[in-house]
């Protein structure tokens, strides 16, 4: 970071000691270029600069609705909080460190950019490209390193050229992101039968090679379609890591569509038997948990410290007793059979569905074998209703695994609850709706062992 900005631990500092407030955001566009604004050289404040987008925070908004706000105002935005990214919150030795920066980034992912509005749209495919502006203020210099860190500026350029300098037989076909292209990786369309894959950070490349040895071999074995890798990409000058080449694969993300019960009770079923097939494919030299997969397939336990944690420092939206007791039975257990094929991330945006069936299940970075607990937590994250005890009667797991599910879902719901900014609006709700299924079914037993009494 340069030395005239501080990063600033909110957890240590408290807001109301800066005198004002702000909000700055880097956007990425639809087709994936880097959006910036130039100040004119007669703005009052940093004339002549390249700029975030974004303003002063209003009383009475949290930094988020500031954010939206802004982006609507300067580039006519429609802006859906839950899709911004929080990446810091910095001060600056030109405010004599007074003034609290909240810093963004947003991509455009639905086009809703319509204009700017306040200064010049600028628009970048490199980072190189704007670093050589000879005007560029600190926070995009910092945004610009931190968005890299963490694989979010990878641009359609970039997947174009790797295809050139590295599969030139198919540079030909075109190139464009995928919509729903994921967070771990970022997915890119090559032609209309195969899919770039670019991990988006570096602590996700060692699933590269792990699925690139596994998924061809495991796939006939499944009644579902499941990615199939084509070719390995090498680093480059222009992209640092492993990536791969897939096959294609049709529908649409379940976590994109509306889906009605008849509909889910058939995918229910569709999923189970799925699970079903995969824990049971020979797990001979299978990759055991561990960093590659965040401890997918592990006990319960792995999570325990943090899960202790976030039950006291989330006391204000949940039952801290009934918390508590359900994360004793879950790690009171272990799972007492041969390790299992486990896909470690078992929910709906890794679930292609068309004409209301699921047609493929997508993503297995987080494979290994172990303990199948982890695999069961859609039922309550996905599933609703009669789905989901047609889901669960279908699995064929005892009470005791089907408790160290709940602690999955549980641990998984807190911390996606620890890290929202705005703790009270749809996505809070999403959490907490899951957090009280799994504490009432606990209580209450669940309903399949609630039928045999």
């Amino acid at each position: 970071m340069a030395e005239s900005m501080r990063l600033v631990d909110l957890t240590q500092d408290s807001e109301e000691k800066f005198a004002r407030r702000y909000v700055g955001c880097l956007v990425l566009t639809q087709d994936h270029k880097i959006l910036l604004q130039l100040r004119s050289d007669h703005w009052r404040t940093h004339p002549g600069c390249l700029s975030t987008f974004g303003g002063e925070i209003e009383p009475g908004e949290t930094p988020t609705e500031a954010l939206v706000r802004e982006l609507h105002e300067e580039l006519g935005a429609k802006v859906i909080p839950t899709d911004v990214i929080s990446l810091g919150t910095i001060i600056e030795a030109i405010t004599n460190y007074s003034e609290l920066i909240y810093l963004y980034f947003w991509h455009d992912k639905h086009s809703t950019i319509t204009g700017c509005y306040e200064c010049e749209a600028k628009y970048y495919d490199t980072v190189d490209e704007i670093y050589s502006h000879p005007k560029l203020m600190d926070d995009v210099r910092w945004l610009l390193k931190e968005c890299q860190n963490r694989g979010l500026l990878i641009t359609t350029q970039i997947a174009t050229a790797l295809i050139a300098e590295q599969f030139p037989q198919f540079a030909h076909l075109p190139i464009s992101p995928v919509e729903h292209g994921g967070n771990d990786n970022r997915t890119f369309h090559l032609g209309s039968e195969m899919s770039i894959r670019l991990p988006s950070s570096e602590e996700y490349v060692r699933q590269v090679q792990k699925e690139q040895t596994w998924l061809s071999k495991i796939a006939p074995h499944l009644p579902l379609p499941i990615p199939q890798p084509i070719a390995l990409g090498l680093p480059s000058e222009i992209y640092p890591w492993n990536w791969s080449i897939y096959k294609w694969l049709e529908g649409e993300s379940a976590n994109s569509l509306e889906l009605r019960d008849e509909h889910l009770e058939t995918i229910a079923i569709q999923l189970a038997q799925f699970l079903n097939e995969f824990h049971n494919f020979d797990a001979a030299g299978a990759p055991a948990p561990g960093l590659h997969n965040w401890w997918r397939a592990a006990h319960t336990s792995v999570y325990d410290a943090e899960t202790r944690l976030l039950i006291e420092k989330l006391k204000d939206f949940v039952n801290v007793d009934n918390a508590r007791s359900l994360w004793q039975r879950a790690i009171s257990s272990k799972w007492n059979r041969d390790p299992v094929w486990v896909h470690g991330d078992v929910a709906s945006g890794n679930l292609l569905v068309k004409d209301n069936k699921l047609a493929a299940v997508i993503d297995f970075g987080c494979m290994g074998i172990g303990d199948p607990a982890c695999d069961l937590t859609i039922v309550w994250t996905f599933f609703r209703g009669k789905s989901r005890e047609t889901f669960r009667a279908n699995m064929h797991l005892d009470e005791e695994t089907w408790a160290r599910a709940r602690g999955w879902a549980m641990w998984k719901a807190l911390y996606e609850i620890s890290v929202l900014e705005d703790k009270s609006g749809a996505a809070l709700m999403k959490h907490q709706q899951i957090i009280d299924a799994v504490l009432e079914e606990d209580k209450l037993g669940s309903p399949k062992t609630r039928g045999e009494q």
